[in-house]
Order: C-alpha cells, then sequence, then structure tokens
C-alpha cells in the first residue's frame, strides 16, 4: 500500500513539473539593449520614426502546446521622434494626450503556431483609452540559457519576440489637421522587438 502510495506521489510531482515546464512566465526585459518599440509615419511631404525601450509586460507561452497569450504595456511619453517639439505636440490633447493617459497596452488572448517559430496573434490594443481587436503575426525564439546568456545578465532561459502591424490613428480619435496635409500617415507602421526571461 506504501510503496503505491509512494508511487502515486511521484507521478503526482512529475506530472506537476511538466505541466509547469510547458507552460511557463517570461517577463520582459525593459532595457534599450534587448527591447524596443518603433512607430514609422512615411508621406511624400514627411517621414519620421519614433523609438521607446520603456516597454514592460508577460509572455505566457506552452512550449509542448506552442500556443500562449500576453499583456505589453508601452509608455507612451516615452515615445522619442528625434526632436523635442514633435515630442510635445505628439504626447498633447491634439495627438496622442499620452501627458493625460500616456500607457499603449497589447493583450494578445490567442497564439496560434503557424509553422516553425511563427506564430498568429489575435489580442486587443488600447490606445488613448480606446481598445480595438488586432489581428498580427509574431516570431518567438527560445534560448536555452548558456555561458552566452548569463555574460549578458540573464539568470535563466530567453524568449526572443518581434511583430510588426499597421495602425490607423482615425481609429484610435487621432483626428488632426496634419493627416489631412499629408504631413503625417493616418496609417503608421509599429515594429515591436522585445527580449524576455522566465528567471
Amino acid at each position: 500500500m506504501k510503496k503505491v502510495m509512494f508511487a502515486s506521489a511521484v507521478v503526482a510531482l512529475t506530472v506537476a513539473a511538466i505541466a509547469q515546464a510547458q507552460s511557463s512566465a517570461w517577463k520582459i526585459v525593459a532595457d534599450e539593449r534587448f527591447s524596443v518599440m518603433t512607430v514609422e509615419n512615411k508621406t511624400d511631404i514627411e517621414n519620421f520614426t519614433g523609438r521607446t525601450s520603456k516597454i514592460t509586460g508577460t509572455i505566457n507561452f506552452d512550449a509542448a502546446a506552442k500556443t500562449g497569450s500576453g499583456t505589453i504595456i508601452v509608455d507612451g511619453t516615452s515615445i522619442d521622434t528625434g526632436v523635442a517639439l514633435r515630442n510635445e505636440h505628439m504626447r498633447s490633447a491634439d495627438w496622442f494626450n499620452f501627458d493625460k493617459d500616456g500607457m499603449i497596452k497589447f493583450v494578445a488572448s490567442s497564439v496560434r503556431n503557424t509553422s516553425g517559430n511563427n506564430y498568429a496573434v489575435v489580442g486587443e490594443l488600447t490606445m488613448k483609452g480606446i481598445t480595438k481587436r488586432l489581428t498580427t503575426t509574431a516570431t518567438l525564439k527560445i534560448t536555452n540559457a548558456n555561458e552566452v546568456t548569463k555574460s549578458m545578465g540573464f539568470a535563466g532561459n530567453v524568449a526572443a519576440l518581434s511583430t510588426k502591424f499597421k495602425v490607423k490613428l482615425s481609429d484610435f480619435g487621432v483626428k488632426h489637421p496634419a493627416i489631412g496635409a499629408g504631413r503625417v500617415n493616418d496609417s503608421v507602421e509599429i515594429t515591436l522587438a522585445v527580449v524576455a526571461t522566465d528567471k
């Protein structure tokens, strides 16, 4: 009887350990060396790129099922376009109103593997207090802890996530004369590349 109980306990612990290993939480590293978001404006008159590394969040990933979810938060007030006055304008109520609500949040509710390290992602993007459904593709690559990752300051395994998608500014209540004048495109491209660790 004791042997049966012992065996059952071992099986239970093994199953729990496997489940924990399969589904884990990865914390995004908010460091400009590893994580960055850019937003690119292209028009026939004016081109510029905004950039920030103030990115936080968690990626939940089941390596066995190749599914997951996650939340990524970007500090909109930190986006730098290279021109101080333009940054100030973009933070104002006339544009993104980041001075009042600087949070840009993406919550991924569905992550489905399509091939290799490629995934189809469905979630909701919130900006300027407005939430819209967003569908995109992403690449997720896992690097097990090794001497190189340790030398870079990571205590555990490392996940690299990258995605690119377009956002229509008017969908988020951004309607400025500069858009109609052709200085700013109503559709901007956002590129996100972050590194996360499980420890």
